[in-house]
């Protein structure tokens, strides 16, 4: 009788043994198919089923105009020859503006004799000292029209990396006789650093005369 309870008692603890056994596989099963899942999708994802992150393209920064602030010194319109007249450039001491100055001009007869030399920079040469020229510089825009009179103003001056331009507001004058225009700008030297490049830009609707002088360099 003891024999039959033994066998039976261990007939019933490795049945119970065997179970635990394939509960075990079953869990390692289960986590290997599980995984199996998760590296196909991932596969699939690479296969280009799930769509690629789109990387918006590299671009250059936008080129913008900077204000850069002046005084205007003067702004004349004279009638007369034009000859020699037309500037466009940036004087940085006292020495280029006494150059500039001596070599516009233009020159006249009278039936007393001549000839008489008339300076398009007049006066320039005593109002601009080596003190101003320690920070500051001038802005010198010298340029002719078809006809006299009329109305300048100066709505800004913008600068873009290197490139300085001066935007008008001009009216040609109704009279038809050859005159010039003599504009003076005060502007720091900070502001200016580096400029290389001068150009004109008139916003007036209205007809008027090429005069968007562009020169590739102020060393003129």
């Amino acid at each position: 009788m003891k024999i039959k309870s033994l066998f039976f008692f261990i007939l019933i603890a490795f049945v119970f043994f065997s179970c635990e056994i394939i509960g075990i596989s079953g869990n390692d099963e289960q986590i290997k198919f599980s995984n199996k899942n998760q590296n196909d999708q991932g596969e699939d994802e690479d296969n280009g089923k799930k769509p690629p992150v789109k990387i918006p393209p590299v671009t250059d920064p936008v080129d913008e105009e900077v204000s850069i602030p002046f005084a205007v010194s003067g702004i004349s319109n004279t009638m007369g020859s034009t000859e020699n007249h037309e500037l466009f450039t940036i004087v940085y001491s006292k020495e280029e503006l006494d150059k500039a100055a001596s070599q516009r001009y233009f020159q006249y007869w009278t039936d007393k004799g001549g000839p008489y030399n008339v300076y398009y920079l007049k006066g320039l040469t005593d109002k601009y000292n080596d003190d101003f020229f320690t920070e500051n510089a001038l802005v010198l825009y010298l340029f002719g029209a078809g006809n006299s009179g009329g109305k300048l103003s100066i709505n800004q001056l913008t600068r873009n990396k290197d490139e300085l331009t001066i935007v008008t507001n001009f009216h040609e004058g109704d009279l038809t006789a050859i005159s010039y225009w003599t504009v003076v700008l005060d502007v720091t030297k900070a502001d200016i650093d580096g400029i290389t490049g001068l150009k004109s830009r008139n916003e007036c609707n209205c007809q008027y005369f090429a005069h968007n002088l562009i020169l590739a360099s102020h060393k003129n």
